[in-house]
């Protein structure tokens, strides 16, 4: 796999590998989170993959409304591809417990976000990268990444 903004991964390597470590000042409820709801209802108009461990969702106020917002982290099949998939990333604005699509974030690639942490105007964490060598399945690198928010 190169190392670009297009993540692919063996589906079955996904469902073995994703973890979730803890997240610093984000909230882990992860997908029985508030916005279950609507996360699936979006995923599912990506067509992502919601029945194996690849659905992630973080929580934490990222615009300083008061009001905590979400991170997702998707996987769509790859069309024609027998089992790799991609990462999507959605941001989604909290209002009084509704969840609304804010933007997709296509800078990030990996596998097993963690080290989350939600701050007014950006969201900073950590993902799981192949550093050269390394197989498919089995990324041993770390990259963080910042998403501004504003």
């Amino acid at each position: 796999m190169s190392i670009c903004l297009r993540a692919t991964f063996s589906y079955l390597a996904l469902a073995g590998s994703i973890t979730i470590a803890s997240a610093q000042n984000a909230s882990t409820d992860q997908w029985q989170g508030p916005a279950r709801a609507e996360l699936k209802s979006f995923m599912l108009r990506q067509k992502a993959i919601v029945d194996i461990p690849a659905r992630i969702a973080f929580y934490g106020d990222f615009d300083g409304d008061g009001q905590e917002d979400a991170l997702l982290f998707m996987y769509i099949p790859i069309e024609g591809a027998a089992s790799g998939v991609d990462l999507d990333v959605a941001l989604f604005r909290g209002n009084a417990g509704r969840y609304k699509f804010f933007r997709k974030v296509p800078e990030i690639f990996g596998q097993s976000p963690h080290n989350v942490s939600f701050t007014n105007g950006k969201i900073d964490l950590t993902m799981k990268v192949p550093r050269q060598g390394d197989a498919h399945c089995c990324p041993t690198g770390s990259k963080s990444f910042t998403i501004r928010t504003k």
